[in-house]
C-alpha cells in the first residue's frame, strides 16, 4: 500500500468519523428538541388545568346554609343571645367614645407642644 492509498484510507476514515459525529450531533439535537417540546406540552397542560380550576372557583358560589327550623323552645336561647350581643355592642360604643376622647386629648396636647416649640 503506497502513501496515496494510505492517505485515501485516512480521509475515508475521517469522513466516516465526521458522518458519525454529525449523526450523533443531530440525534442529540433531536433529543433536546423533543425534551423541550415535552416540557412545553406539560407547561401548556398545567396552564389549561390551572385555568380550569380558576374558572371553576370563580363559577362556584357557596350555597347558603339552610336556615334551621326554630321552635318556640328556641326563643329563650335566642333572647339571651340578643341580650348578650346588645351588651357587647353597648360596651363597644362606650369604648369607641373613650378612644375618641383620648384621640382628641392627645391631639390637643400635640398641638400645644407644637405651639410651644414654634
Amino acid at each position: 500500500m503506497d502513501e496515496e492509498d494510505a492517505d485515501l484510507l485516512q480521509v475515508d476514515e475521517e469522513d466516516e468519523l465526521d458522518e458519525e459525529f454529525e449523526k450523533i450531533k443531530m440525534a442529540k439535537m433531536k433529543s433536546r428538541k423533543l425534551k423541550v417540546l415535552e416540557e412545553m406540552a406539560l407547561a401548556e397542560q398545567t396552564l389549561v388545568e390551572a385555568k380550569a380550576q380558576l374558572k371553576k372557583a370563580e363559577d362556584h358560589e357557596p350555597e347558603p346554609e339552610p336556615e334551621p327550623e326554630l321552635t318556640e323552645a328556641d326563643l329563650p336561647g335566642l333572647e339571651a343571645d340578643v341580650l348578650r350581643l346588645q351588651e357587647e355592642y353597648d360596651e363597644a360604643v362606650v369604648h369607641k367614645h373613650n378612644l375618641a376622647n383620648e384621640v382628641k386629648s392627645c391631639s390637643e396636647r400635640l398641638k400645644a407642644a407644637t405651639d410651644l416649640l414654634h
